[in-house]
């Protein structure tokens, strides 16, 4: 099993009013639902707001994200999904596609986008890794802590 990492604490600016999205596939949805809880845990211990938009799969995912920071309403989004390895290599295609849309994403917007698009081989074995929500979303906020501002 997948170990976890302890997370430094974060020091937010003391003023911030950040928002972030969370883009979430509801395939799978016993995990995305479980790793939405955790996303949101992490946000809430650090009084960061959050919209959740949800679609049917992985794919979509990127394009919501995309949509959100569009907005200029969110200084991050938090993408999250389940790929489960089946019979054929369609997982595989799904999971590249995404990640690179994801990488996009940042670069267009400089905006930091957490990637909780978790691969497994079981259901069983993403279901005992549902903390990657968490960590998806604290990513997020590193990324607006530490990020160079002009």
């Amino acid at each position: 099993m997948a170990a976890r990492q302890d997370l430094p604490k974060l020091e937010l600016p003391p003023q911030h009013d950040w928002r972030v999205g969370i883009a979430r596939a509801i395939y799978n949805e016993s995990v995305t639902e479980a790793m939405l809880q955790e996303a949101q845990r992490c946000l809430d211990s650090y009084g960061v707001s959050c919209d959740v938009i949800t679609v049917p799969g992985a794919f979509e995912v990127v394009y919501i994200a995309d949509r959100m920071l569009a907005t200029g309403k969110y200084q991050g989004i938090v993408t999250l999904g389940c790929l489960v390895k089946g019979a054929t290599i369609h997982d595989e295609v799904i999971s590249h596609a995404v990640a690179q849309g994801v990488m996009a994403l940042q670069s267009k917007y400089g905006a930091p986008v957490g990637f909780g698009i978790m691969n497994a081989n079981t259901l069983a074995e993403a279901e005992a890794r549902t903390w990657h929500g968490f960590d998806a979303a604290y990513a997020v906020l590193s990324g607006l802590v530490h990020a160079p501002t002009s």
